[in-house]
Formats: C-alpha cells, structure tokens, sequence
C-alpha cells in the first residue's frame, strides 16, 4: 500500500507545482483560477488511476452474478483474497471479508473442480456466497487432496 500513497504522492507534487505556477504567473488570467480549482480534481483522479491497476485487491465485495474463480488464498481471520473473471473479461482480484463456511466451501470447491478445468464456478446472490459444483463428497475430494510430502524423515 506505501508504493501507491508514494507514487501518489509524486504525483500530486507535479500537479501541485503546475497549479502553484499558474496561480503565480505574471499575467492575470482565467487560468489562474482554473488550475486553482482543478487541482483537487486532479489529485483525486490520479489517486484511483494509482490504486485501480498496481494489483491492489478490491477491498469490496463484487455485484451479484456469476463469476469464474481463477485462485483463491484465504487467510484464516482476515479475509479471502480471491481472482475471478465474468465471461471474457480480464480477471478483477478482490479481497472478500472471511467466513468460515465460505472459506471451507471455497477450499473445497477447488479440489471439486471438473476435471482438466483451471476455473470454480462461484455464485453471489444479495452478499451471499454460494461455490458451485459437482456436489462436495467428502470421500471424493479426499482422493484428490495431494499427499503431504515429508522432507528429512
């Protein structure tokens, strides 16, 4: 988060200093005014043209409908950091606040995966989450779990 506040910050240095100039330029002009009152117009529109493409997650849940879920990682607690696509778009990353049921029903969903698929179907329906699929069969999805690799022993 510091490089986008830094990256920011620079930023809105430069459109400072140009307002400063045009405000304190010899001639009395409209331009004046207008870099004195474009500049927090300015400031705000650099700051999400910072945040939106470093790769952020989106700190807010997505619109209902049906998305595809490229990877997930949950972080026990804190939230779920997951990356899904809507049809051909480009993949959007969010991060969704953590629910034990969905995190489990997640975690399971991706072992559940059709065979050969990279994607989970995901369902959101009025801030609930639903993980398509399959059908979860516990027996199943511990045949697919990979075995634990012990190292030195």
């Amino acid at each position: 988060m510091t490089h986008i506040i830094t990256t920011w910050l620079v930023i809105f240095a430069l459109l400072a200093s140009a307002a400063w100039l045009t405000v304190w330029s010899r001639r009395d002009t409209v331009g004046r005014l207008i870099g004195a009152l474009s500049l927090p117009l300015a400031a705000a529109i650099a700051l999400m043209a910072v945040y939106v493409p470093l790769g952020d997650p989106l700190p807010r849940m997505p619109a209902d409908g049906e998305y595809s879920v490229i990877g997930a990682r949950i972080v026990p607690g804190e939230a779920i950091y997951v990356l899904m696509s809507v049809g051909g778009d480009e993949p959007v990353y969010y991060r969704i606040p953590y629910d034990e049921k969905t995190a489990k029903e997640m975690q399971e969903g991706m072992y559940d995966r059709p065979e050969g698929s990279p994607e989970m179907p995901l369902t959101i329906e009025g801030g609930e989450i639903t993980i398509g699929g399959e059908g979860n069969n516990a027996a199943e999805l511990e045949a697919k779990r990979p075995e634990a690799v012990v190292i030195g022993g």
